[in-house]
């Protein structure tokens, strides 16, 4: 049995994400009535608010996330939670954002991240693994941060304002939906007259460009390699060059990418200059390794992986390699061995949480509960 990341979620959990779309809908569906109906918006400075104010942004937000911890694969192990949530703020605390942010991970298979009114970012397991460099990850971040600070989903229904109202909360339920399974998602935004010209994208383009620009910039001020945007989804066409669509990576699909979109956003970064950039952190590798291992669907074969890397010192730190392999012997109930590596670690570095963490795992997998 693998280790647990996600609390009581499984994978049938999968089969309750209509339900979660549905109330979704619902819930927008009551929230923009109570919009149109309340003549006494305040001005909040830009147009969008008179359709959508930040508050209700918030209470949209809010209400999607209570649907998402019951029903989607949340990740609820906290030395994760706190990972993604600080990696994030690295970033939103340079934005001019009115409110707080909450990022959180799922347990998901798809290359994907998504942004919720309200501050709240979701990112994919998948998406950590993929990536080769921590700036990688802070890039989809800053870009998903730049859709909520700039109000794009705001200004989307501005602009389609003249929708009826179950028009609208399709629309947005829609998007909720391609956030988790694109190909769901299309079939609901074709069935929406509003975005059918938009294919499979969530955004308009020239959203998706200014999260681009601005997501550089964010990059850029908090330390992070500028470049990281442009490498990556560079990387990602080109490893789907020959793909079936329909087999894309999900970030491709939700968030398409152009030859162009990579060059303007290389331009950015060069025109930015040369500026120090923060090395990967010990903590960005030991979530990345934890991932890994309740990812695999091979205790044996992750096992052999973290032995030989630890063997030939292929990875960053000897201690994350170390790291990986308690966490593989403990998934495949090889005890004995667990607890001689974790004494290994313990002792060289006693105050590393995650290590405490996995000699305490170790033991309740092992039925030593005190």
């Amino acid at each position: 049995m693998q280790q647990d990341v996600t609390g009581n979620l499984t994978g049938s959990c999968y089969q309750l994400l209509p339900r979660l779309w549905l109330l979704f809908v619902v819930f927008c569906s009551m929230a923009t009535f109570a919009v149109t109906e309340d003549v006494e918006l305040p001005d909040f400075g830009d147009s969008a608010g008179a359709i959508i104010s930040p508050e209700q942004e918030k209470q949209l937000g809010e209400g999607f996330m209570r649907q998402m911890r019951r029903y989607a694969p949340v990740i609820t192990d906290e030395e994760i939670e706190d990972y993604v949530q600080k990696l994030g703020l690295s970033l939103g605390k340079l934005s001019e954002y009115y409110g707080d942010f909450t990022f959180f991970m799922l347990d998901a298979p798809g290359i994907n991240a998504f942004a919720v009114p309200g501050g709240f970012i979701g990112i994919h397991t998948a998406l950590i693994l993929e990536a080769r460099s921590e700036s990688e990850v802070a890039s989809v971040l800053a870009h998903e941060i730049v859709h909520i600070t700039q109000r794009h989903t705001a200004r989307m229904i501005e602009a389609q304002q003249r929708m009826n109202i179950p028009r609208m909360a399709a629309m947005l339920g829609a998007m909720a939906v391609m956030a988790m399974n694109p190909d769901a998602g299309m079939g609901a935004l074709t069935a929406v007259q509003a975005l059918s010209t938009q294919g499979r994208i969530n955004f308009t383009r020239a959203n998706e460009r200014e999260a681009d620009r601005i997501g550089i910039q964010l990059l850029h001020e908090a330390g992070y390699n500028p470049h990281a945007m442009a490498d990556f989804f560079q990387r990602l066409q080109t490893a789907s060059r020959y793909t079936d669509p329909a087999f894309l990576p999900e970030i491709l699909r939700t968030h398409p990418v152009t030859v162009n979109r990579i060059s303007e956003a290389r331009d950015r970064a060069l025109r930015l200059g040369e500026v120090p950039i923060r090395e990967d952190s010990f903590e960005f590798h030991l979530v990345r390794t934890k991932l890994s291992v309740h990812a695999s669907d091979d205790p044996a074969a992750i096992k052999r992986f973290y032995e030989l890397a630890l063997r030939e010192g292929t990875t960053v730190h000897e201690s994350v390699a170390r790291y990986g392999f308690v966490l593989a012997l403990t998934a495949a109930s090889e005890f004995e061995k667990a607890r001689v590596e974790v004494s290994k670690l313990l002792l060289g570095s006693p105050n590393v949480l995650a290590f405490r963490l996995a000699a305490a795992h170790l033991e309740l997998r092992a039925g030593n509960v005190s």
